[in-house]
């Protein structure tokens, strides 16, 4: 995609959102790396298993994924 037509998407919208994310970009790593290699386990497992933690500790797994692995079992 062109830069051109980034910028200039970026002046016609003349606001910016900031937003805080859930997890740290380093977590967001790991998540992505556990997913590709451990592609047959659900989110819950490999958030588990990497122990990737939410920016206050907790374990995190988006509620998303949770409606994502039932609707995929119940099409198989």
């Amino acid at each position: 995609m062109p830069i051109e037509l980034i910028n200039e998407a970026y002046s016609l919208t003349d606001t910016v959102t900031l937003r805080k994310r859930k997890l740290t970009l380093e977590s967001m790593v790991w998540l992505l790396v556990g997913m590709a290699l451990y592609n047959d386990k659900s989110m819950p497992d490999i958030v588990n298993q990497l122990d990737i933690v939410d920016r206050t500790g907790k374990a995190f797994v988006a509620p998303s994924a949770f409606a994502l692995n039932v609707s995929l079992k119940n099409d198989n």
